[in-house]
């Protein structure tokens, strides 16, 4: 699917993963990592990079399009946006780092389109799917920080 769909959170895997062999449960690996893709950690981290408060979010907006990224918030834009609109996409995509108008223009698009929302209802289906994986593991304190972590991956402001 999409890039961000490949992306998975490394310390929930291993985590995971880990008490899986020490446990000789390793026929559930898969589903281990299966979970922990599902969460939409990256996803979120591409919608803040458009809507996240930079204080709290703990860089500055705007890295991925800067570096020429073009994650799921200007994706869902993309697909939804005039030619237009599309035109200016790709010359803030091309233009100096520094043009931080061009930004809050394309910001001003990907809002208009539901860009930044639509990438976040898709962390949430991800991480919805993610507890439907986790429900097939026995209760224990470590389903239980899954979940708890999954519950975060999608209220996170940073």
């Amino acid at each position: 699917s999409e890039v961000a769909d490949v992306v998975v959170g490394d310390l929930v895997v291993t985590s995971g993963i880990a008490n899986l062999i020490r446990e000789n449960k390793t026929f559930r690996i898969t589903s281990a990592i299966q979970t922990g893709a599902k969460f939409g950690m990256q996803l979120m981290d591409d919608a803040l990079d458009y809507a996240g408060d930079e204080k709290v979010f703990g860089k500055a907006h705007g890295n991925d399009l800067a570096e020429g990224k073009v994650t799921l918030p200007l994706i869902w834009t993309l697909r939804r946006c005039t030619p237009s609109e599309r035109e200016t996409i790709n010359a803030v995509l091309k233009a100096d780092r520094d043009d931080a108008g061009g930004f809050e223009e394309v910001v001003a698009i990907i809002r208009r389109y539901g860009g930044i929302d639509g990438t976040i209802a898709r962390a949430r289906e991800h991480v919805a799917r993610g507890k439907d994986l986790l429900a097939r593991f026995p209760g224990g304190p470590e389903r239980d920080a899954l979940l708890q972590l999954s519950e975060y991956v999608v209220a996170r402001e940073r």
